[in-house]
């Protein structure tokens, strides 16, 4: 549901008793999700709700296997407003979503296997990358640049098999940077913005020399 102000009271959903996915975008009048609790929902998506800043009700939505939110998310840990319990294979976290929490919390669900950052985001600090590296099952990354720290990273993350990069200018400087972090890397996707510098496609493999390497340029 998009831009829809009529939307006030997500009960009428339960007259959709098989729905698994949704995605609220931009509806001003949602404030609570707890509703969605009492369906069997297994993927949603949390778009820039205006009057939903706490995300309340979210917690309560335990039948997720993925869960999209790209809108800020208040506190100093995920584990305070997303659904701790849910299965969560997949996590999106985007547009300010990490930026007071950062990735702290992240633990809190063991069975995650793909997190994808992306759009605005505070650089990932130093227990950022830990919460990563100690992750038990987190095995594919997608990652903004805008989330990269300038000097590095300061961990391993050795169970990391899957990369996707969204890179913009200084993409071959930020690809040196961080490719010694991902030393177990079997597949590598970067996407390079229109305004990354030129460079060779086996420059950019040659700092995976391990894994398979996949490069889009705009317009190729």
């Amino acid at each position: 549901m998009r831009g829809n102000p009529h939307i006030t009271d997500l009960r009428e959903l339960h007259a959709l008793p098989s729905l698994e996915f949704l995605a609220l975008m931009y509806c001003p009048e949602v404030r609570d999700l707890a509703p969605l609790a009492e369906m069997r929902l297994r993927h949603l998506s949390v778009i820039d709700l205006p009057a939903l800043p706490t995300l309340s009700g979210l917690s309560r939505v335990t039948s997720l296997c993925s869960l999209s939110v790209l809108q800020p998310i208040p506190g100093d840990s995920l584990a305070a407003y997303l659904p701790v319990g849910a299965p969560l294979d997949q996590l999106i976290l985007g547009r300010g979503a990490t930026e007071t929490t950062g990735l702290t919390g992240l633990d809190a669900f063991p069975e995650l296997t793909w997190l994808n950052l992306s759009g605005d985001g505070a650089a990932l600090g130093p227990h950022d990358w830990e919460q990563l590296a100690r992750h038990p099952a987190l095995a594919r990354l997608s990652v903004d640049s805008r989330f990269l720290p300038e000097h590095g990273p300061t961990t391993e993350l050795t169970g990391i098999r899957t990369l996707h990069f969204h890179l913009d200018a200084g993409a071959e400087e930020q690809v040196s940077r961080f490719a010694r972090a991902f030393p177990c890397a079997q597949y590598v996707h970067l996407f390079l913005a229109e305004d990354a510098a030129p460079g060779a496609d086996d420059v950019y493999a040659e700092f995976f020399p391990q894994a398979e390497v996949k490069i889009d340029r705009p317009g190729r």
